[in-house]
Parts: structure tokens; C-alpha cells; sequence
């Protein structure tokens, strides 16, 4: 499966309105699944020696029925091939992906999680816990070795996608530059090592 790329003229940075930071008591988290969240990214294209700089950038669609739970979706390159579909579930998000493990049965599509912002320290490799402030709201962030997860936004690197299969070519680096809701910047990549606030919270149902 192969995402579509579109070309993001200038589109490495945005302008955000710094709102009063609001009460933590009424924090509830964040939803990562939002009908027109974009992410924009940056991809380092290495073809031999040369390395290219492409910009592109990924939308979710929804919420649409799909296998009897309302999902959002991210459109492909290619009609012929499967829509990649989301759901979320308190401070878990699924995908529903290829069972790479699975050769016997040729690798099935399977809904697998690709997110639970509310790990602890110590599980899956999560280093740190912690919480920002980004115009004016409350995010938790999670530590996990050279990544980084924040609550509703995704990972410093892969966005709200947790496998390059997705993309078409080979890189060497890749990183989420800017999140969008519409045409309102939420998000940049500066946000994600925001130095963290002492009152911490945590994530609670939806």
C-alpha cells in the first residue's frame, strides 16, 4: 500500500495563535482521529549518491463505516488498492494492516494497534512520561528510545502512519513538520521537544 504524495510549497513550518493555557482539571486528552487532520512531512529520497528533499503530506477522511466500527481513512495512491483504515478506542488507535508474521495464511489484514498514549515508564520501551503545553493545551508525551509520542498527534516521526511500507521510494530520514485541523496549524516539529510543565496529566476516557 502506498500513500499519496503531494508536493507542500513551503510548507516546513506554521503560524500558530498562542491561547491562555487552560485549566489542567479539565483536561480529557486529545482524539488523533479528526475528520481533515493533516500531516505534513519531510522525506530525505536517497537515489545513489544524490539524497532529495520531498515534502508531502497525509489527510484523514471519516468517519466511515468499515467492518462494523466507525473508522477513518487515509486514500491511497491507487484505487485498485485497499483504503488504510483507523479507529480509536480511549488512548488507543488501530490500524488495520497486513499480519506480516502470518505467511501461512498470506498475510491477512488484521486490526492492529499502532498507538496507546497511556503507557507507563518501563512498558514497550518507554523511557519518560511527561506533559507539554502547545497553544494552549495540555498534551502528553511519551519517550520511547529515539522517538517521541504526543497524545493526539502521533509519533515525531511517523505521524499518525506506524510503517513506512506506506510510502513509496527509499529514504533515509523522515519527520513530521507541521499538523493541521483544516487550515488551522495545531502542531509543528519544534513542539514535540517543547520543554515539559510540572503539573502532570493523565489521559482519560473520551
Amino acid at each position: 500500500m502506498m500513500l499519496m504524495l503531494m508536493a507542500l510549497v513551503g510548507m516546513t513550518a506554521c503560524d500558530k495563535e498562542e491561547n491562555p493555557v487552560k485549566n489542567p482539571e479539565d483536561y480529557k486528552g486529545h482524539k488523533m482521529l479528526v475528520n481533515g487532520r493533516t500531516w505534513n512531512y519531510v522525506f530525505l529520497y536517497k537515489e545513489g549518491e544524490t539524497i532529495d528533499t520531498v515534502y508531502s503530506s497525509i489527510t484523514i477522511e471519516g468517519p466511515v463505516e468499515f467492518d462494523g466500527k466507525q473508522c477513518y481513512k487515509v486514500v491511497p495512491t491507487s484505487i485498485e488498492e485497499p483504503q488504510v483504515f483507523f479507529y480509536e478506542e480511549g488512548s488507543k488507535v488501530y490500524i488495520y494492516d497486513m499480519d506480516y508474521g502470518d505467511f501461512e495464511h498470506g498475510y491477512p489484514f488484521v486490526w492492529k494497534e499502532a498507538f496507546d498514549f497511556d503507557l507507563k515508564v518501563g512498558e514497550r520501551g518507554v523511557t519518560a512520561v511527561d506533559t507539554i503545553s502547545v497553544n494552549g493545551e495540555y498534551y502528553r508525551r511519551l519517550t520511547l528510545g529515539h522517538d517521541i509520542w504526543v497524545e493526539g498527534i502521533g509519533s515525531r516521526e511517523y505521524g499518525i502512519v506506524t510503517s513506512w511500507g506506506f510510502v513509496p521510494g527509499s529514504f533515509r530520514d523522515a519527520w513530521v513538520i507541521s499538523v493541521y485541523d483544516g487550515d488551522k496549524c495545531i502542531f509543528t516539529a519544534e513542539d514535540f521537544t517543547k520543554p515539559s510543565i510540572t503539573q502532570e496529566v493523565r489521559n482519560e476516557s473520551f
